[in-house]
């Protein structure tokens, strides 16, 4: 039995190493995500089990709350940020090692582990790891459900069928794409219990309907407002295309560029391996979910490459060897897994700020799919994006902060536009982490074409839109914000020369 943990011990450590040793923060939303979940954890720690429930029950945007919950039990014990991330990055892809070995069933043991073992060696996987996780969530509890309805045989299986629903609740409550991706296993999957098994459609119905309905009934409305939003195509030229008709969605642009994704991370080798896999196997579950995910998570408007993180592991999950050719073409697995596996994991081991600022950008050209690819080396979109808040002075500007909140003024930090500058979210989990008692609600404002305004960003914090925050704001500097702060009073606190020539400075408006 030992012999049999050797591959999944080996990998676990080496993304706990990795990760666990690197000094960077992570970019994007990741800062957001930790800093509440480091809020929500401190409360528990305290005590305050009233506030950490209410603000975990509310959490909505961009992700709904079971993808919080590993940092949030993690961040009750340390306030560490590369420790949280770790813990929730090994509960994630153990809890996928373990819906990858029961999808696959009945190949032998390691045939799922070698499937998950595939997926987890893609530059995809670890930038996923290194961003808090929130793909490898939607990941697992996408595996997991699907595992679940094949165990139940149609839902005829009591047991495997609560669990089933129990999973789909768990995958609608992680991320809001989560759906796409189950929509055609999960009704071709469960249409025959219609006929043959209603009393296990009921019970899973019913685990569904425990789990998923009291959160969507209490934050429905705010959840629609931020989906309906997130399908709009943001105004970030080059990351996003233009919005698109409804049959332009299904045009197959989007659909060829997440085929694109997959083929970049596993390389032609792999990814033929897989898909000629797939075609022997015949497991339909995860095969479907590939499909129903590359059809409709690519007719999205926001087309990010990480959105098929969780397509990888069914990829795999799909083409994994079957019982009768596994010990036969095995070693061609191997052979696959392990480039990409070296190359991934040494380039988050070495990959210093020099390549943080550059590569920010998950367009991916479906041109990829005609071109051998960066193989085994991860491609640009997934190397590591984390900030490097040391060269910023992230610790001292939030010290001098902490210090000027004291007086009845706003406070605010202005940042000149300069590639690869912290942004809000930076600061916000610098300030979680070092416990200065700035509300998280004082942290998330801009100066944007109407003026001052809070992010888009809120979560639970609160959940109404408030008033502008009376303690300390943070403000990039990118012309708008400099043209306010110049019509109003205000006194410069401390300066600070920035990379690259960039300047920052700490004012409080008189």
């Amino acid at each position: 039995m030992a012999g049999r943990l050797v591959l999944p011990v080996l990998l676990l450590a080496l993304y706990a190493w990795v990760l666990g040793g690197s000094t960077r923060v992570p970019a994007g939303d990741g800062p957001h995500m930790l800093a509440q979940a480091l809020r929500i954890g401190s409360w528990l720690s305290d005590g305050e089990l009233g506030a950490a429930l209410d603000a975990f029950v509310h959490l909505t945007a961009p992700h709904p709350p079971v993808g919080y919950l590993p940092l949030v039990l993690a961040a009750t014990v340390t306030s560490a940020v590369r420790v949280v991330i770790v813990v929730a990055d090994l509960a994630w892809l153990l809890l996928l090692l373990d819906a990858l070995q029961r999808l696959v069933r009945p190949a032998p043991w390691w045939s799922g582990q070698l499937a998950w073992a595939l997926a987890s060696a893609t530059g995809l996987a670890w930038w996923s790891a290194d961003h808090a996780g929130f793909d490898l969530a939607a990941a697992a509890t996408c595996a997991q459900a699907l595992a679940w309805l094949r165990a139940s045989e149609g839902l005829t299986r009591r047991g495997p069928a609560v669990a089933f629903g129990a999973w789909l609740a768990a995958a609608f409550l992680t991320k809001y794409s989560a759906p796409l991706i189950l929509a055609l296993p999960v009704v071709v999957g469960c249409l025959p219990a219609v006929r043959r098994s209603p009393r296990g459609l009921a019970l899973a119905v019913g685990a569904f309907a425990l789990l998923a309905v009291p959160y969507y009934a209490e934050n429905g409305r705010m959840v629609a407002e931020y989906v309906r939003s997130a399908l709009l195509p943001p105004s970030i030229p080059g990351n996003f295309p233009e919005e698109r008709t409804l049959l332009q969605r299904f045009g197959g642009e989007g659909q060829l560029l997440f085929l694109a994704v997959l083929k970049e991370n596993l390389g032609w080798p792999g990814f033929v391996l897989l898909c000629a896999g797939a075609a022997w196997a015949r497991r339909p579950l995860p095969l479907l979910g590939v499909v129903s995910g590359v059809m409709l998570v690519g007719a999205m408007n926001s087309r990010e490459a990480r959105y098929a993180l969780p397509l990888l592991y069914l990829l795999a999950a799909a083409g994994a060897p079957v019982a009768g050719v596994a010990w036969h073409h095995g070693a061609l697995f191997v052979a696959a897994l392990l480039p990409g596996l070296r190359a991934s994991a040494t380039v988050y081991d070495t990959c210093g700020s020099d390549c943080a600022v550059a590569r920010r950008s998950f367009t991916v050209d479906p041109a990829l799919l005609r071109t051998w690819g960066a193989w085994p080396n991860p491609a640009e979109a997934f190397l590591p994006l984390s900030e490097h808040p040391d060269a910023w002075q992230v610790d001292e500007v939030v010290a001098a902060l902490a210090a000027e909140r004291r007086s009845a003024a706003p406070v605010y930090i202005v940042l000149d536009a300069a590639p690869g500058a912290p942004d809000v979210s930076t600061y916000q989990l610098e300030i979680e982490r070092q416990a200065v008692g700035i509300d998280l609600e004082a942290v998330i404002a801009r100066v944007g074409p109407r003026g001052l305004e809070t992010t888009s960003y809120l979560g639970p914090f609160p959940r109404e839109r408030p008033a502008p925050p009376e303690l300390a704001y943070l403000v990039d500097n990118g012309g708008a914000s400099a043209t306010w702060l110049a019509a109003r009073p205000h006194t410069s606190v401390r300066a600070w020369a920035l990379p690259d020539g960039a300047v920052g400075q700490l004012v409080r408006l008189r």
